[in-house]
């Protein structure tokens, strides 16, 4: 700042340079961009942690799908549009599947056969948390005779599987003979299993029918959606649930 200063008792000019003090306002936009940062900064934090948050309950929360059905014989579930499901999530109650994809997507079907005691097939989506019913379908319009409760012949499946050394577990399949004197520590999965006299079995989960032949023996549960037929001198060690057992002493 210049100050011209004309002293009323000379006839001089006097020039005074004055400096200028330091002055605060300089500061203060340096302090408001660094707090405009760091707000950024925190803000583009808790974005981060909602978004990430979300995307989790995302990935837990219920597809949407739509199913059509067809029922016959048996009930054909068919993937009719919408989210693809991971098949491992999908739970069928009420009735047997004879395959679930590993990936449901639109077009692809699941057949199923009810249960001889269920009215209707239902299709849940499951987490360990939570259980979504996707879709439901009425089986009371199928017809059931006398004849669905027959024990099987082994000679019907030509495409059983005979198991003829002891394994640790099979997974799944559509028909699996366990021979004689053969242990088999645990069986999922599988439509219709047979098992011969002296065959051992730890135990079987998820079958529709299981035929128990003289002299052989379940050291577990046996847990079929269908039935269960055994020989008097067979032995259960664990309990049979969800299947009706019929005594078939011709076995």
């Amino acid at each position: 700042m210049l100050k011209y200063e004309l002293p009323i008792s000379c006839s001089e000019f006097t020039i005074l340079v004055i400096k200028p003090m330091p002055s605060s306002r300089a500061v203060t936009p340096v302090i408001g961009v660094v707090l405009a940062a760091a707000l950024v900064v925190i803000v583009s934090s808790s974005i981060a942690a909602v978004t990430l948050d979300m995307g989790s309950q995302i990935g837990d929360s219920p597809p949407a799908v739509a199913f059509e059905s067809e029922v016959d014989e048996t009930v054909i579930l068919r993937h009719a549009g919408g989210d693809s499901i991971e098949g491992s999530r999908v739970e069928i109650r009420g009735g047997t599947p004879q395959r679930v994809p590993e990936t449901i997507r639109s077009g692809d079907a699941i057949e199923v056969t009810p249960d001889g005691n269920s009215s209707e097939v239902t299709v849940v989506w499951a987490t360990e948390d939570t259980s979504t019913r996707l879709t439901t379908v009425d089986t009371t319009t199928i017809e059931r005779n006398e004849s669905e409760s027959e024990t099987p012949d082994r000679g019907d499946y030509e495409s059983c599987v005979r198991v003829s050394s002891d394994t640790t577990e099979i997974e799944s399949g559509l028909c699996v003979i366990v021979e004689s004197g053969v242990s088999v520590d645990a069986i999922e999965n599988v439509w219709v299993v047979f098992a011969e006299p002296d065959a051992e079995i730890g135990t079987v989960d998820g079958s529709y029918w299981v035929v128990l032949e003289a002299d052989s023996e379940v050291t577990g549960d046996v847990t079929a959606t269908g039935y269960v037929s055994a020989h008097d001198e067979t032995q259960v060690e664990g309990n049979v649930t969800d299947g009706r057992l019929i005594e078939d002493d011709s076995l």
